[in-house]
């Protein structure tokens, strides 16, 4: 067995006190002496390694005599510093733990985002799975519905015997821009071939005037029998600026009712692409305009015959009339502008009944060769829409 060491007595110095210093002048205080405090002893150094037994061994024979094997088991010492490599600046210092911090610091944010998420359900309430689906559903469909749709014509193969023949006469003529809108009242079927981009109306527009004009004249605000400022009474006005196309006439009735009316009232019957400031519009829009005039739903029925009255005798009668056979009843009105040429028109027989407009714009206002295609146009809708005489 190893012999323990004694372990080294250290004994802390005694204080030394300094004598006192008299003062040098009288009246000061009298310094009392200092107390030197010992200074902290030395650390003892580390002890040797002891022995101590690992384990007993076996026991052996009575007459061999016990051994013990013993293991040297150093003490702890801890490691060295490791030199930090030159160029490296020290550690950065680390943050400061949330523990660390203030506690109103905490409170506060959390607070303010337990009050925000409260909100938040409050105003928008957990919605059930197939609800959630149905949303996601309508707003797939809302956005569908925002995209614009581009019309894309049939092929020839697809193309009935109408629309072939239109766009045949269309080729022909290439110089022309060209749209014609077709409908069979009876039926609701409706064709529309060509340029979908807005024209200037000419005097196909005048019938939007007159919608207006009868409009005033059903809610009390206008009579019929009221002179104008061109000495004509509104009906004389009325059947001058349809029959003759006359526009001293249009300009005296748009401008008793106003532009901004005129505005309202195309907006009221459905045109979309109406503009008051050119007198711009798309064909579909005047298709519309003389197919609500011809069934009523824009006036009463009196004001109606007397309108289709004025339409049945209007002038410029080479176009659509002019291939319109005499057992039928034609409705129309004719637009003539610098290089545009149109007509418009209702063509009745028997109960069945067929809207056709058909709108160009070329170099010259009635070149012959624009009077030929609509005719075309006229012949191809009546073989196609109205039954064939027996």
């Amino acid at each position: 067995m190893a012999v323990p060491q004694s372990k080294p007595v250290f004994t802390a110095p005694v204080a030394k006190s300094i004598p006192t210093i008299e003062p040098v002048r009288r009246g000061l205080p009298v310094q009392r002496p200092i107390r030197l405090e010992p200074q902290a002893p030395t650390p003892p150094p580390l002890p040797k390694p002891v022995m101590q037994p690992t384990s007993n061994p076996a026991p052996g024979p009575a007459y061999a005599p016990r051994r013990v094997a013993y293991s040297i088991q150093p003490q702890y010492q801890p490691p060295e510093p490791q030199s930090r490599p030159s160029g490296l600046q020290p550690a950065v210092t680390r943050l400061k733990r949330p523990r660390d911090l203030p506690r109103w610091l905490v409170a506060i944010p959390a607070g303010i985002l337990i009050v925000w998420l409260g909100i938040s359900l409050f105003r928008h309430p957990a919605v059930p799975l197939e609800a959630s689906r149905s949303l996601t559903q309508k707003s797939a469909l809302q956005t569908q519905a925002k995209v614009p749709v581009v019309p894309t014509y049939p092929t020839v193969q697809q193309q009935t015997t109408f629309e072939a023949a239109v766009q045949k006469i269309m080729a022909d003529n290439p110089g022309v821009r060209t749209t014609v809108v077709a409908r069979n009242l009876k039926t609701g079927k409706e064709v529309t071939i060509g340029s979908n981009d807005p024209y200037i109306a000419a005097s196909t527009g005048k019938l939007l005037t007159a919608a207006t004009v009868f409009k005033e004249v059903e809610a009390g605000r206008l009579s019929l029998n009221r002179k104008m400022s061109n000495g004509l009474t509104a009906q004389a006005t009325l059947q001058k600026m349809i029959v003759n196309s006359d526009n001293d006439c249009w300009a005296v009735l748009n401008t008793y009712v106003g532009r901004p009316k005129l505005t309202a009232r195309a907006v009221e019957i459905g045109m979309v692409k109406y503009k008051n400031s050119n007198n711009s519009l798309l064909t579909s829009d005047t298709a519309l305009l003389v197919r609500k005039l011809y069934d009523g739903s824009l006036m009463n029925a009196s004001n109606r015959n007397l309108l289709l009255g004025w339409m049945k005798t209007a002038n410029y009668r080479g176009y659509i009339v002019a291939a319109v056979p005499a057992e039928y009843t034609i409705y129309h009105k004719v637009g003539i502008y610098a290089n545009v040429l149109h007509d418009a028109a209702i063509i009745t027989k028997g109960d069945e009944a067929l809207e056709l407009v058909v709108y160009t714009e070329g170099t010259a206002p009635a070149d012959p060769a624009r009077t030929v295609l609509i005719k075309a146009v006229t012949t191809e809708a009546l073989a196609a829409f109205f039954k064939p005489a027996s």
